[in-house]
């Protein structure tokens, strides 16, 4: 499979998972308002929101890995804070949802809070958004300037916001956990 196709299959991989993230809000906003639940949703995310947070990461991992060692696109060094933030979670979601342990929800929001922060960061850096914060020495080689774009599907879609997406659902999935277990 050509890089070209990759990229257009984890760009549309991303915008799926931005709508899911868009409608998992209005949900829980309708939620919030109305006071009341659509208990199917509520079950599906408590009994299977880990499940669904782990296997966002592994495809994030297995995304990750195929860029840089079978593309060979060598990823900066947010791209790696980046990737250590969302690395452990999958197995962590893993273990967690197989052993039932819902405390791990705690763990994995800060990891994807900090992995936010670094990725929101790096996209600022790429889009050039704003000049409020000073870019940072981030070069890890010649082709891993943090402020390169080596994908932009869709006219948005980078690296980092795919990054950012997976973060920002897993939070989504913090907030839909079961509060009862957690």
């Amino acid at each position: 499979m050509n890089i070209y196709l990759f990229q257009k299959i984890l760009g549309i991989g991303v915008l799926v998972l931005q709508i899911g993230i868009v409608a998992l809000i209005i949900y829980l906003i309708y939620k919030k308002i109305t006071k009341k639940s659509i208990t199917w949703i509520d079950s599906l995310f408590a009994d299977y929101g880990m499940w669904f947070a782990g296997f966002t990461a592994l495809f994030a991992i297995i995304g990750s890995l195929i860029f840089s060692d079978i593309y060979h696109i060598e990823p900066c060094k947010l791209c790696w804070v980046q990737r250590i933030f969302i690395y452990p979670q999958a197995l962590i979601m893993f273990i967690a949802a197989w052993k039932h342990d819902f405390k791990v929800w705690t763990y994995t929001l800060w990891l994807s809070i900090l992995g936010l922060l670094i990725a929101l960061y790096q996209v600022n850096e790429q889009l050039d958004i704003t000049n409020i914060i000073p870019e940072a020495d981030c070069v890890a080689g010649a082709d891993a300037a943090c402020s390169q774009i080596h994908m932009l599907e869709f006219g948005y879609i980078t690296f980092p916001l795919a990054s950012a997406t997976l973060f920002i659902f897993i939070l989504v999935l913090y907030s839909m956990r079961n509060k009862k277990s957690a």
